[in-house]
């Protein structure tokens, strides 16, 4: 039944889904606040009108905003550009530290008893922050120098609104050593030229191959598959006056394509993010 609902095969659908449902409750509890205060204080109620004023209600604004612009930046991801999507979408951490912060008020500090938001975030941090630390010390970042590119300049109408696909670049990199992986996982990758964020693209070549390729997706002059390609015209127009192109890796990934050896054909079918991995695997 509930599987009518939630996307539990889906990690990003069912973290939208529970951000969306703490985000509403939110904007829920503090509309009923402020109605059932704000009639009392309107009635004459001039303890309760003071209290607008207090330290832990001007957490509680704070708390409101932050999470209201994580919401709103959220809904409208595919319109704004995702690195300042990425950038606002971190503000929940310091939603989550005001939401601490807001029940050791000065009620909790000379009284006692208030405290109790730590308790709800503690283990939701720890969590978090051990995977980060796990992620960051095996799956170490690599540098590695691009031994080839080439651009596909087919323009068709991408899947997302407003955004046009201006072809495939076929991104070949040299292979770390000790750098392994399965048909099916991706990486993350890094190219200082054009900025500092990190973006995850399939791996297109075998497992066995010294070379690590990938099939990218050139959208819409904003963007910065479409930076990396005027980056590789650039180059090709000044190819001898340009020092190597060196991009850094992270990864890898994902779930491979499991069991394919067990049997003696194999159907693949390409959807979602595309064939890519399934290159891979012919491969």
């Amino acid at each position: 039944f509930l599987h009518r609902y939630l996307s539990f095969e889906s990690l990003f659908k069912c973290h939208a889904w529970l951000g969306y449902t703490v985000i509403l409750l939110v904007f829920l509890a503090f509309c009923a606040f402020m109605t059932y205060y704000g009639i009392l204080c309107i009635n004459g109620e001039q303890e309760i009108c003071q209290k607008f004023e207090s330290e832990i209600m001007i957490t509680g604004y704070i708390i409101f905003v932050l999470f209201m612009s994580v919401g709103i930046s959220s809904y409208y991801r595919h319109i704004i550009k995702y690195e300042w999507f990425y950038k606002i979408h971190q503000i929940v951490f310091i939603a989550f530290f005001v939401s601490i912060m807001h029940t050791i008020d000065k009620v909790h500090r000379t009284q006692g008893g208030r405290s109790q938001a730590y308790k709800w975030f503690t283990l939701s941090l720890m969590l978090y922050v051990s995977d980060r630390l796990t992620v960051s010390s095996t799956k170490r970042n690599r540098i590695t120098t691009v031994v080839g590119y080439q651009a596909m300049n087919k323009k068709r109408q991408s899947s997302y609104k407003n955004e046009k696909d201006n072809g495939i670049i076929i991104l070949k990199v040299a292979k770390p050593e000790s750098f392994h992986f399965k048909s099916g996982h991706y990486i993350k990758m890094k190219l200082s030229l054009i900025d500092s964020s990190w973006h995850p693209f399939t791996i297109a070549s075998s497992p066995d191959s010294d070379i690590l390729e990938f099939h990218i997706n050139v959208h819409d002059v904003d963007s910065w598959t479409y930076q990396l390609l005027d980056l590789i015209r650039t180059r090709k127009e000044k190819e001898n006056d340009l020092e190597p192109m060196n991009v850094e890796i992270m990864g890898p990934f994902g779930n491979p394509i499991a069991h394919y050896g067990e049997h003696s054909d194999a159907i693949l079918i390409g959807s979602g993010t595309g064939f890519v991995s399934g290159f891979s695997l012919l491969q």
